[in-house]
């Protein structure tokens, strides 16, 4: 198929947004992106810069990523005129996102933002198609990856070592709905009381910065197990964070909770049932003893990730998803 060229709105200033691996994975897979850059001291409406970039360049696909938090997104008008002018200029609008709403306090959202009313919505929840239908929201289920550029082995450093990690917000972890994830990381913390021979740690700690880039990769170059975590809402299945292919992709090995579908997509993972704390001790000691199964899965799951879950895959799937549904 031809290149594409492609109208993206979302947030490019943080190196390590969704936005900026995805646009990274169009560009690497030959197709042209044309940024929407909204920024308070040049601000210019969505619909303006998509309808003059038509002009210029004849846009195929007006891509969004609705990033939470991020302020000059528009005010619902902006938005919503944004959706119109595609459709008047005839192209198909598509948005890109890895978060959950359903079960969670903000799923209001989905009957009143624009953003849910695109031709077509791609996001990392399959475990509620029957909700997002009969909302008449054109979803499809599109699990998380990692970027082509971002799945290396680190480097080790004595400063990130650890037998045993965790990586992600603990307490401070912003789903409340989610109690899971504050059992884990205080089960962690006694498990690692307990187990003094071990060092256990926890990055980057409630209320300091993310960690990414080179500093992630010899992160978890630098552990030998990592334990996972995703929004754990109870009967949530087909839904998970993209912090499995960005430890996967880097060559750790990860623990992770059992959600239903996790498997079929990653079938090396190691899992443990959900809140099944004996389990995931015994998961633990049974890593931690066996240097080289573990190593051997780490680089199952590597493989694979790479085979099977990056964005420039991810991208090849939207554009022949958009091409079966007639929008290309």
């Amino acid at each position: 198929m031809r290149p594409l060229k492609v109208f993206y709105v979302g947030n490019f200033d943080a190196p390590h947004s969704t936005e900026n691996h995805v646009r990274s994975a169009l560009e690497h897979n030959g197709h042209r992106v044309v940024q929407h850059l909204e920024r308070p001291e040049n601000w210019a409406p969505a619909a303006a810069h998509l309808e003059q970039a038509h002009a210029e360049w004849g846009i195929d696909i007006a891509l969004w990523t609705s990033t939470s938090g991020y302020a000059p997104r528009g005010t619902f008008e902006q938005q919503q005129q944004y959706l119109v002018t595609a459709d008047r200029l005839g192209i198909p609008t598509v948005g890109y996102h890895l978060d959950v709403w359903w079960g969670l306090k903000r799923e209001h959202e989905v009957r009143e933002k624009p953003f849910f009313r695109q031709s077509v919505l791609c996001t990392a929840d399959g475990g509620h198609q029957e909700e997002w239908w009969r909302q008449g929201v054109q979803h499809y289920w599109f699990p998380p990856g990692i970027v082509d550029y971002e799945a290396r082995v680190g480097t080790y450093r004595e400063e990130y070592a650890s037998d045993v990690c965790f990586v992600g917000q603990g307490h401070g972890y912003g789903h409340k709905e989610s109690s899971h994830r504050f059992l884990l990381v205080d089960h962690l913390r006694d498990w690692a009381a307990a187990h003094p021979e071990w060092r256990v740690r926890f990055w980057p700690g409630d209320g300091k910065p993310r960690i990414d880039g080179v500093q992630l990769r010899d992160l978890y170059a630098s552990s030998k197990v990592v334990v996972g975590d995703s929004c754990m809402v109870p009967h949530f299945k087909r839904y998970w964070s993209d912090r499995i292919p960005n430890v996967t992709g880097r060559g750790a090995f990860l623990l992770h909770p059992e959600v239903g579908g996790l498997r079929d997509q990653h079938p090396d993972l190691v899992t443990w049932r959900a809140g099944d704390w004996e389990e995931l001790d015994v998961a633990i000691a049974i890593a931690l003893e066996a240097d080289e199964d573990r190593l051997a899965t780490a680089r199952a799951c590597m493989a694979d990730t790479l085979e099977n879950h990056t964005y420039e895959v991810r991208m090849t799937q939207l554009v022949t998803l958009l091409t079966q549904k007639g929008l290309l």
